[in-house]
């Protein structure tokens, strides 16, 4: 097979979110599969941490603006390089489909489609209309849990023998961080106790408003830091503006986007890791947490359960900060032989995903459209 791959997301130097799990996953197929050739399609030069192997190839086609060039040198490139099969891991797949190209989609998640007031219009109206069109394009479509696979089934009318469920891969357990990376961060960060950690964009549906509130609560009884790491996102001055109206606000720390060794030593060293999400597709940060061996609170909605498993702690009502507060006391609290015992059950549930086994689903659906 030749497979193509939009390799738009792999250009920048600190990739975040899709593109961080997608590049896990070539990076992998690029060791598994020697069999196929693969194409890197692009309008700038990707930037890759690995050695592309021969049946690996970039192709360049400089270009200034993205969806003119997606919808019109793209497919030229398709036919050029005869692409038996195209995969966007992003989406959005083109307008139009060249003759004998058949294409694989990969959908994260419909938060845009399922609620109102979390993102901008114009995104919500690219989801609604772009993504229902191409998943009427694709032949195949690969969903990071069964919670997207639903949605998808429901919002967009999807059949189910069309999808296939690709689970992100997590993270291999971690040996402590250093201590002389752990003090370094520390000091950068003004961090000077015991804390709890969020790591993810701020916007609206990281529900970060809550665990704000619900740190408010917790700090009148516990001497305690709240650390906030991740870049600004949609509508992110209303965590800005409660944060500033906190009695406690001096103990409430955010750092902006973070070095990959100081995301470490913040996950390794924290008390606590909170992720209190209205909706996610997947929930990565929650695994890389357990390959640390912290303790994690999420919400139980969408697809959280699903990453977490039994390793987790819950709250129900993930608007409710007297009920947040409330487990992230009771977590605080712990004892030494609770914690390893979470710990052993975090490594359990750790070992269920894997970047390896996410390639190999991804080869498989590949394999699976050519048969069609």
């Amino acid at each position: 097979m030749r497979i193509g791959i939009d390799a738009r997301l792999f250009t920048g130097k600190n990739m975040t979110g899709i593109a961080v799990t997608q590049y896990e996953i070539i990076k992998q197929l690029a060791l598994i599969d020697k069999k196929n050739e693969y194409y890197l399609l692009s309008r700038e030069k990707v930037q890759l941490d690995f050695p592309i192997p021969e049946n690996w190839h970039e192709v360049v086609e400089p270009f200034k603006q993205g969806m003119v060039w997606y919808n019109t040198k793209l497919i030229t490139l398709l036919k050029k390089y005869k692409i038996d099969i195209f995969w966007n891991c992003n989406h959005i797949l083109p307008l139009r489909k060249p003759k004998g190209v058949k294409y694989v989609l990969t959908i994260h998640d419909l938060a845009l489609c399922k609620f109102r007031g979390i993102g901008e219009t114009s995104n919500v109206v690219k989801q609604k209309l772009f993504v229902r069109h191409s998943c009427r394009m694709a032949d195949k479509i690969a969903v990071v849990s069964e919670c997207t696979k639903k949605d998808l089934m429901q919002i967009m009318k999807v059949p189910d023998d069309k999808i296939i469920v690709c689970y992100n891969g997590g993270a291999e357990a971690k040996s402590r961080v250093s201590d002389d990376t752990i003090k370094v961060t520390r000091e950068k960060y003004n961090i000077t106790g015991r804390y709890i950690f969020y790591l993810g964009t701020l916007e609206p549906r990281k529900n970060i408003l809550t665990a704000v509130k619900a740190f408010d609560v917790l700090r009148k009884y516990e001497n305690i830091q709240f650390v906030i790491s991740g870049g600004k996102g949609w509508k992110y001055q209303p965590v800005l503006d409660q944060i500033n109206r906190s009695n406690y606000k001096e103990d409430i720390i955010l750092t902006g986007y973070v070095t990959p060794e100081e995301k470490s030593a913040l996950y390794s060293d924290a008390i606590l890791f909170v992720f209190p999400s209205i909706y996610e597709g997947f929930g990565i940060p929650i695994l890389e947490a357990f390959s640390y061996g912290t303790p994690v609170i999420t919400a139980n909605n969408s697809s959280l359960a699903e990453v977490g498993g039994k390793a987790a702690f819950y709250i129900q009502d993930a608007l409710d900060a007297n009920e947040l507060a409330t487990l992230m006391n009771k977590v605080l609290h712990l004892d030494v032989s609770e914690r390893e015992k979470l710990k052993k059950s975090e490594q359990r549930q750790t070992q269920k995903f894997s970047w390896k086994a996410s390639a190999c689903t991804m080869l498989h659906i590949f394999e699976q459209t050519m048969k069609q």
